[in-house]
């Protein structure tokens, strides 16, 4: 599973484009930027869509790789902490990683011989199946066997008591491990252990509440308290533990650093499958994409929504589904310039698509009946700015020269009412260039506008490019006739004058029934 640590960072997008787009907290996975992991690479995708569809739909998979995930991370942690003790001290660390390491192989063996036909993905055949093999094996018994008691020893130690000598002013002076306990010491008041002092019971009640240590010290002064109490217990097992550490040592390096060395792999898995299980907990439909390649720069998208939207509205208890839509980038039209009535839907669109693409990019399961896609070499995408109307044209222009200083022909370019701030000829002017730009380049593409006018530009704007690598169509927002309600459906169609108008006096509270 190597292939999806392989950070090609091949793909360029928006700075902050997950915001921008409304998925930040759907897509959003604790720890690291889900985006790094965007690919141009069709077969990594491929490979990718196998994995978390496994996870979501093999019997028991899902749990089992959490708790796969839960022990490696644990294992991690052991050997940050190992890689801060002296050579001499890490014997006891071994033997918590090795003990640790068993329980991963014996489940992950177990759950191969239980599971593994049902299995789609190739390289969870080739990672399970090669776990199950090494539990088969006769060194893998024997090691297990040979330390067995001394694992067994040292997973009963559930607590430790320390002593202190303390001189005439209460420091203290000297200190030692009283005992090792295969029970946990209980929080108590001094009131229990004066009622029955004899008592064994009592004997592992504190005088005083417990306290978290986590709670009063910071990272390094828990780390010191932690290492202090392994060294201790180091010493107290350090003869069975010298007997094993050279054999444990060569084990883990030479049999299982593999499982570790697969921790990034299943952070990103297990964070995928968590979002695609809450959007599948909402019963919202997902398909896996078909991929095709880059060069076919291909985009058809059947009955697909926005996952933001819907997973709001299905928190909210909104019944009655979510609108959904159809787009198809061909050679008739791979831009398309948005108009329609405002509040019609037009962002929440936009938005959709641009998920799409990046949901597609990370090999998951995308909101739609049907995707056929080609990877973008950049995802870049531009909504309103609602900083000072005097520097927000600035800002606009700086990005825009900012997204065409990086997209190339084989990139995805969604512009939301850019230049709006400005008079209408000037905005006109503008986004004339803007399109022209997207023709020469080549560029996939959707540029919605208030200013209905720029339609009939466009004749003119492919007229004036050379070499002209993409056409202009049109999308409209729909209003229904009869009761002029938004429709929330976008049709590839020419915009006709009555839209214009419907448009302009929504835009503004102004029209003819209104006044009169």
């Amino acid at each position: 599973m190597s292939v999806l640590t392989q950070k090609t960072w091949d793909v360029k997008y928006t700075p902050e484009v997950l915001e921008i787009l409304g998925g930040d907290h759907l897509l959003y996975v604790r720890g690291y930027i889900l985006l790094e992991y965007l690919s141009r690479d069709v077969a990594v995708l491929e490979r990718r869509s196998h994995l978390f569809h496994d996870t979501l739909t093999v019997p028991g998979m899902r749990e089992t790789m959490e708790q796969t995930l839960e022990t490696l991370e644990r294992i991690a942690q052991m050997v940050q902490m190992q890689s801060r003790v002296s050579e001499g001290d890490r014997d006891l660390y071994s033997v918590k990683e090795l003990h640790l390491y068993f329980d991963v192989v014996d489940r992950l063996s177990t759950f191969y011989l239980e599971q593994g036909s049902k299995l789609t993905s190739e390289d969870y055949k080739a990672w399970l199946g090669h776990t199950h093999d090494i539990a088969q094996t006769e060194d893998y018994q024997a090691i297990k066997r040979g330390t067995a008691d001394l694992i067994e020893k040292i997973s009963r130690v559930k607590s430790i008591s320390i002593g202190f000598n303390v001189d005439a002013s209460l420091s203290v002076c000297e200190s030692g491990i009283l005992s090792v306990n295969d029970r946990p010491i209980k929080s108590g008041q001094l009131i229990d252990r004066l009622l029955r002092p004899s008592s064994d019971e009592f004997s592992m009640i504190t005088m005083a509440p417990l306290i978290a240590p986590k709670r009063v010290c910071n990272e390094k002064e828990y780390e010191v308290l932690t290492y202090s109490l392994n060294q201790a217990l180091n010493k107290i097992f350090k003869r069975e533990l010298r007997q094993w550490e050279p054999e444990m040592d060569k084990y883990l390096k030479t049999n299982l650093d593999y499982l570790l060395d697969s921790l990034p792999d299943l952070q990103f898995i297990m964070g995928v499958t968590k979002i695609l299980a809450n959007l599948q907990s909402h019963h919202l439909k997902l398909c896996k994409p078909i991929y095709r390649p880059e060069a076919e720069k291909c985009f058809s998208v059947s009955n697909f929504y926005n996952p933001t939207l819907a997973v709001s509205m299905a928190e909210r208890g909104i019944k009655g589904g979510i609108v959904k839509n159809s787009l198809t980038f061909d050679g008739e039209g791979s831009i398309f310039l948005l108009t329609g009535a405002n509040s019609g839907g037009k962002t929440v669109y936009m938005r959709a698509i641009g998920l799409i693409q990046l949901m597609a990019q990370l090999g998951m399961p995308v909101p739609a009946d049907r995707l056929e896609i080609s990877p973008s070499s950049g995802i870049f995408v531009q909504l309103p700015l609602y900083s000072n109307k005097d520097s927000r044209l600035v800002e606009e222009c700086e990005k825009v020269r900012a997204t065409f200083a990086q997209a190339d022909e084989h990139a995805l370019c969604i512009f939301d009412e850019l230049f709006s701030s400005t008079d209408p000829a000037e905005s006109i002017a503008l986004s004339e260039e803007v399109l022209k730009a997207m023709c020469h380049k080549g560029i996939r593409g959707i540029y919605s506008t208030h200013f209905h006018s720029l339609g009939d530009h466009v004749a003119e704007i492919h007229a004036g490019v050379q070499n002209c690598r993409s056409k202009i169509d049109f999308l409209v927002a729909e209003v229904d006739e009869k009761t002029e309600r938004r429709t929330y459906l976008i049709t590839r169609r020419p915009p006709d004058k009555k839209s214009y108008a419907k448009t302009i006096s929504d835009k503004y509270g102004i029209s003819y029934d209104r006044l009169v």
